[in-house]
């Protein structure tokens, strides 16, 4: 049965109490694609003047900024009492009349869905103001194909199992990442990687020379970026939007938002066509090349999985193959270098490709290179797997969800999917 979403929900604005003298305050950057990215106290004589909206367990918060940007969560498993939250008016309250006609995840899934979200960005941006913006009258209006409590349930529990399983995909890959940074810590931090004898080279004895970095072992040397690079360092460069020909789908073209929580880039928001790629062939990097943000958010770094092309803000080097896993690792913990040398005394962080070039480098004698890159690279290999996986259920999750949703699908043929991508 069809209905209008203002039959089934309405907005909350019930201000908080303010009960107690601490509460957790989100405001819209502080939830996304389903995530509250934080719960820390705050004092109630220090909270913004927007920091007005009390919350229940099942609310959706829903920016009403650029819908696009995915600021919105169902409130669930929260880590704290949920009366210890308060929210910005910024974000909409929105809640389900009666449960036992309208599953809350259902609908949650509903106002997420891509289709939405694109229609709600378009209604946001054909107003007039500083920012793209909606209002609870955008969403209330909506038309919702409505089945039985029942089938809302199998369909909301058939598109969890895809996220249940992108969670243990996402867990083993963090636990992957630090068993990395141990490795690396013990060998090129504390000096302790295994001597000829298979002993820890620091602590029994191994002689450690001075450098520009401080004390490292013998035989070792600090080099620079372009050093270890097997080509020049690529600064990447943005074809001309005006020419639309440009763009397509035959190679990546990163950007800043492809490489947050990106090991390996699997997927990027824009993908250059052959006449775009072509046009620059110089800014091409090939799978296995290491991407550093220097501009804007210096210091994320990310490994490019196939040939990929980057815009400005983002340099690269192309290392060995030995020295991929390293030279990953060891930017990865010289962010906040990145970050400092970007900033040269201004607010606007802009690490140039003649600066990141030069950028201090410890490199190891070659056994020791050979030997580390031999223990670390099926970790590498195990993040890899499991990000092209994850990359895979991610979009048979988007392409069912729609179909799912509109009953266009049947249940029992999307069981059979989940069962081959082994979800279930």
């Amino acid at each position: 049965m069809k209905y209008e979403l203002k039959d089934l929900i309405e907005s909350i604005s019930q201000k908080h109490s303010f009960s107690k003298d601490r509460v957790i305050f989100l405001n819209t950057s502080d939830v996304v694609d389903g995530k509250i990215l934080h719960n820390t106290y705050s004092s109630t004589s220090e909270l913004p003047g927007q920091a007005k909206k009390t919350i229940k367990e099942k609310d959706i918060l829903f920016s009403e900024i650029r819908p696009k940007n995915k600021r919105f969560v169902l409130v669930e498993d929260l880590k704290e009492p949920v009366e210890d939250y308060v929210v910005s008016t910024k974000l909409m309250v929105i809640r389900v009349k009666d449960s036992h006609v309208l599953n809350q995840k259902f609908l949650y899934y509903y106002l997420t869905e891509k289709r939405i979200i694109d229609y709600l960005q378009n209604s946001a941006e054909s107003r007039s103001g500083t920012f793209p913006q909606i209002t609870f009258d955008d969403i209330k209006h909506l038309s919702i194909e409505l089945p039985t409590i029942d089938k809302q349930m199998k369909i909301v529990n058939t598109i969890e199992s895809f996220t249940k399983k992108l969670e243990t995909n996402n867990q083993i890959i963090s636990n992957l990442e630090q068993l990395a940074q141990t490795l690396f810590k013990r060998w090129f931090i504390d000096f302790e990687f295994p001597n000829e004898d298979g002993k820890p080279y620091r602590s029994s004895g191994g002689k450690m020379v001075e450098s520009e970095l401080g004390l490292i072992p013998e035989g070792w040397e600090v080099l620079i970026l372009e050093d270890i690079s097997e080509s020049p360092i690529v600064c990447g460069k943005t074809p001309s939007t005006k020419i639309k020909e440009n763009y397509g789908s035959e190679m990546p073209f990163i950007t800043i938002p492809d490489m947050h929580n990106s090991t390996f880039i699997q997927t990027t928001e824009k993908y250059l066509s052959k006449k775009g790629a072509e046009s620059q062939p110089k800014k091409t990097l090939p799978p296995l090349s290491i991407c550093v943000s220097c501009i804007a958010t210096p210091g994320l770094v990310s490994i490019t999985s196939e040939k990929s092309q980057t815009n400005q803000q983002i340099n690269s080097l192309i290392p060995s193959k030995v020295d991929v896993f390293y030279t990953y690792l060891y930017l990865s913990r010289k962010s906040q270098l990145i970050r400092e040398l970007g900033s040269g005394g201004s607010t606007t962080l802009n690490l140039n490709k003649t600066q990141f070039s030069k950028v201090p480098i410890l490199y190891p004698s070659q056994s020791i290179r050979e030997e580390f890159h031999q223990q670390i690279s099926p970790l590498f290999n195990e993040i890899n797997n499991l990000q092209k996986q994850s990359f895979k259920l991610a979009q048979l999750r988007d392409n069912l969800l729609p179909k799912l949703l509109s009953g266009e699908l049947e249940l029992n043929e999307e069981t059979e999917v989940t069962e081959n991508v082994g979800v279930q």
